[in-house]
């Protein structure tokens, strides 16, 4: 069975879970099948409890401006998915972003432009060198 790297925590569980719950959930695998049950469980009413603790505290404004905030760049929102999305669909993210970031960009930009930012670095270069080859061979003809 091929193991896949670790996913990196979310923002909002390195908020919520402190280092020795993390060591319970990383533990919970290791433990007798017996005894999962009830840590799973209580791992899972623990993290509840401190979410709603989280949120008490946000509202009571002791959550301070670096934890947590919200953000209006899609560029950042798409760079903040790509460790939790399969390695598949992280080129279909980079070519989503590619165009957000051209849209927000202000400028007018051509059809063309468009997509080109679209295109992957190598599909870019792909793109140049045919593009190369063709308008070599088309003056070539119209000099017959």
């Amino acid at each position: 069975m091929e193991h896949s790297p670790p996913k990196p925590m979310t923002p909002f569980d390195e908020l919520v879970i402190s280092p020795d719950l993390q060591i319970l959930k990383l533990l919970l695998p290791y433990t007798p099948l017996d005894q999962q049950e009830f840590l799973g469980v209580f791992i899972k009413i623990f993290e509840l409890k401190e979410t709603v603790r989280f949120f008490i505290n946000a509202k009571n404004n002791l959550l301070s401006s670096n934890s947590w905030s919200y953000t209006s760049s899609s560029a950042e929102i798409l760079n903040a998915l790509k460790p939790y999305i399969p390695p598949s669909k992280v080129e279909v993210i980079d070519t989503f972003s590619s165009i957000l970031n051209a849209l927000e960009s202000g400028k007018d930009l051509s059809p063309f432009e468009i997509m080109m930012g679209m295109l992957t670095p190598d599909q870019q270069n792909m793109y140049e060198t045919y593009s190369e080859m063709f308008d070599h061979d088309m003056k070539g003809n119209e000099s017959i």
